[in-house]
């Protein structure tokens, strides 16, 4: 099977691009997919929180909770904090907040990292970059250049063959890519798996100067992008209910950090 014909069994075609929708939760406002399938790959879901009554104190200082010393939610992990501990007000685009959310300490300085992925490295990764590509599952491609870039619902990585030139290579999903390799500067090869659960792997590589230094900032934003993705779906396979912990959206007591 050839690599076009594999792949356009996942094209977005398939899959409509699905509506976006404001909710809101005792987290603050954001906007989500209508459906599961329509998140960006690096999405984060929000934690369970750490309920009310079953903290007394501030997990990093020895504030007590009373009247005039309340709980805090760190809309990232969910544990408590005092308010002095949680005090940052960040932009979250992993849990699409519309607003910036209290962060805590020992979340913040993440948070603040990752925002400079979603504020300058995204739009490098929506431009694209020129890239010879070799497919285990196609002939040789590498005499011809195509520009690698992400889709504007962040799902997909899309191949445009410059002039009529080459074999077309449609869309990838990105939850398909279970690994990718620097093999050195500027050549990158990813693995990725078929509907029918068969890897196949696939090299791109940075074209010669005048066009290689775009294409090597594509590379490392979306080498960046990539580790998203895997640390997301680490984080929805280790995110199990705890009979301590409450969701966001049915926190029975009203958050005292708006």
């Amino acid at each position: 099977m050839s690599l076009s014909s594999w792949s356009s069994q996942s094209s977005p075609a398939m899959f409509p691009s699905p509506s976006k929708r404001l909710v809101k939760s005792n987290s603050g406002l954001r906007i989500v997919s209508q459906h599961e399938r329509g998140n960006a790959p690096w999405a984060l879901e929000e934690p369970h929180w750490v309920k009310d009554h079953e903290v007394t104190g501030c997990l990093t200082c020895p504030t007590q909770f009373d009247f005039l010393h309340r709980r805090h939610h760190c809309r990232r992990c969910g544990q408590i904090f005092c308010s002095k501990c949680c005090q940052s007000k960040i932009q979250f685009h992993r849990m699409g907040f519309v607003d910036p959310v209290r962060n805590c300490q020992t979340c913040s300085p993440l948070t603040r990292k990752e925002e400079i992925f979603f504020t300058n490295q995204l739009k490098v990764l929506f431009q694209g970059a020129p890239f010879h590509v070799r497919s285990s599952m196609a002939i040789s491609l590498d005499s011809c250049l195509y520009n690698c870039r992400i889709s504007n619902d962040e799902r997909y990585l899309l191949f445009n063959n410059h002039g009529d030139e080459g074999e077309q290579i449609h869309p990838i999903d990105l939850c398909r890519i279970s690994s990718i390799e620097i093999l050195s500067e500027g050549n990158m090869m990813l693995t990725a798996k078929e509907m029918t659960s068969s890897e196949f792997t696939l090299e791109i590589q940075a074209p010669a100067e005048p066009s290689r230094k775009p294409s090597l900032a594509w590379l490392k934003s979306f080498e960046q992008g990539m580790g998203f993705v895997f640390n997301s779906r680490e984080s929805s396979l280790d995110q199990s209910p705890a009979s301590s912990a409450e969701s966001p959206q049915n926190s029975d007591v009203p958050p005292s950090d708006e």
